[in-house]
């Protein structure tokens, strides 16, 4: 009896602990990603979060849809040797199109000496080119006068903050072929308004 106590202990030992791995405690599945290659960087190469990613926003001439129009004054600090000029149009519309689509243009505004505007002597594009954040244009003469434009957007997209500056580029003034003024300048933008 003594065996059949020992076999029925043993018997009921190894129940007893099959049951208890049985029952240990559950917890919820970990979900393990994947190892991942560490890469060292420099100081340089870290992302500073706090400055605006203007790399988010297309070039200026890119950012606009097939049908938006757009009007803005493109003003220096000073028009050196051009004392009659006091701001750039550039605007898309389609007034300018023979066949109604938008196109640009840009137009040097001039003013008399008391500083009211002088609509008689403002000088349309007869040429311009824009691409990405480059704008270029050559406008027609009155009296033998023209001016040459070449310059660039430095800053993305086409949502700016008056007087902010927007643009570096070089004007240039030519009365009869020769060039009687040039200079270049960063030109802040301005949301044109009506004097009339």
């Amino acid at each position: 009896m003594k065996k059949f106590f020992i076999a029925s202990l043993t018997f009921s030992l190894g129940v007893f602990a099959f049951n208890l791995l049985k029952f240990e405690k559950v917890t919820t599945p970990q979900i393990l990603t994947p190892v991942q290659k560490v890469v060292e960087t420099s100081e340089t190469q870290i992302e500073d979060l706090s400055k605006p990613k203007f790399d988010n926003f297309k070039p200026f001439f890119n950012s606009f849809s097939e049908n938006e129009n757009y009007g803005g004054w493109l003003i220096a600090d000073s028009f050196k040797g051009m004392k009659e000029v006091w701001t750039i149009l550039l605007s898309r519309g389609d007034e300018n199109s023979k066949d109604e689509k938008l196109v640009w243009s840009a137009m040097i505004l001039t003013h008399h000496a008391d500083g009211s505007p002088n609509d008689d002597d403002n000088f349309q594009s007869i040429w311009i080119k824009t691409e990405n954040n480059r704008l270029s244009f050559r406008t027609n003469k009155i009296r033998g006068i023209e001016y040459k434009f070449d310059g660039k957007f430095f800053k993305n997209g086409k949502e700016f903050s008056w007087d902010q500056k927007v643009l570096k580029g070089t004007l240039q003034k030519i009365v009869k072929g020769k060039e009687v003024a040039k200079f270049t300048a960063n030109f802040a933008y301005r949301e044109p308004v009506c004097f009339h």
